[in-house]
């Protein structure tokens, strides 16, 4: 570990910024690929305003099943796919935030600190 973090705070930190900018691309990039599914997947704008407010709740909600009962079947399987994607959607957002916090929260500080008490490399 520590190899890594003299790796990371050597040159001015500058390794650090490049690492952390493309954790910040990636994370956008996941988030906008899977949002771009998720809006493909949508279903159209003249099924959902059929249904009651109670049953649009529940499409959204994980572990959910009654709302199968009060749809109509040609419009199940085009709720199914949304609600894969947009759980997929979620692990997308929930995963990027994990990881830049634990970059932030866990690496960050360390790296900063070495940099300040003059223990890096050139």
């Amino acid at each position: 570990m520590k190899s890594i973090l003299l790796i990371l705070c050597s040159n001015g930190m500058r390794p650090f910024y490049l690492i952390s900018n493309a954790i910040v691309i990636v994370m956008i990039a996941s988030v906008l690929f899977a949002t771009l599914l998720l809006f493909r997947a949508a279903p159209p704008n003249e099924t959902l305003p059929r249904y009651r407010f109670g049953v649009r709740i529940r499409l959204i909600l994980p572990f959910s099943k009654r709302w199968q009962n009060e749809v109509s079947l040609e419009h199940i399987e085009t709720f199914r796919k949304f609600r894969k994607r947009l759980f997929a959607w979620g692990f997308a957002l929930f995963g990027c935030i994990l990881l830049r916090l634990m970059y932030i929260n866990m690496l960050a500080p360390r790296v900063v600190f070495m940099f300040a008490s003059n223990q890096c490399g050139k």
